[in-house]
């Protein structure tokens, strides 16, 4: 993350033409110190669509006093040299996603309905990635899906199977749906706008009426 000062902030921050996070915070705080390494990780996550900078509001007091900073964490984002959101508190990570998502639109993974996901199935246009253990794909799954060839924490160097072709969107499916909006993010950087997220997972696809399939 970069260090933004008095001196640096309008050049760095208002002026900029990626949206930004800037994480106001100080050595003392201990909250601080909690966030910094979920914040490092989202970064490299969305390099290139968000810039995130720090600002340690002990040396860039006149800034801190311009936006009225006076609890720490604080994080605010930046668009078009205004603040459009500004939360206090270390948040946890899934808190912290949903918060950048939330103000700037279309960072987070596609998301589709059943009724899409099905619809694309049928047509050949998708293929539904199953992230769940073997032995649950096993037990049952989505018609037509497949189930994930390695393991989910290495999303980013997955093979895909021969069948999918660079055109295909690659849906990813869970139990609920929340490993999979975090891994998309991921694989997304290696097939820009052809990965989504079954919204609600496994479960929201029975709660819709439809039904699962088993080897």
């Amino acid at each position: 993350m970069l260090e933004v000062t008095d001196q640096t902030f309008d050049a760095q921050v208002l002026q900029s033409s990626l949206p930004v996070l800037v994480d106001y915070w100080a050595p003392w705080c201990a909250p601080c110190r909690m966030v910094a390494p979920l914040l490092e990780k989202l970064g490299q996550e969305l390099s290139g669509s968000v810039k995130l900078v720090k600002l340690n509001v002990d040396e860039a007091t006149q800034t801190a006093q311009r936006f009225r900073i006076t609890s720490l964490p604080t994080l605010a984002i930046f668009s078009g040299g205004k603040t459009i959101s500004q939360v206090e508190g270390a948040l946890p990570e899934a808190q912290l996603r949903a918060f950048v998502e939330k103000a700037i639109p279309g960072l987070g993974p596609t998301l589709m309905t059943p009724v899409m996901l099905e619809s694309a199935l049928k047509t050949g246009t998708a293929v539904a990635l199953d992230l769940r253990p073997a032995s649950d794909f096993a037990r049952n799954h989505l018609e037509g899906s497949v189930s994930a060839p390695a393991d989910p924490d290495q999303l980013d160097v997955w093979q895909l199977p021969d069948t999918v072709t660079p055109e295909m969107l690659v849906v990813l499916v869970d139990k609920s749906g929340k490993i999979s909006a975090s891994l998309a993010r991921r694989a997304g950087k290696d097939r820009p706008g052809k990965v989504a997220v079954l919204g609600g997972g496994i479960f929201e696809w029975e709660l819709s009426g439809r039904r699962l399939t088993a080897d």
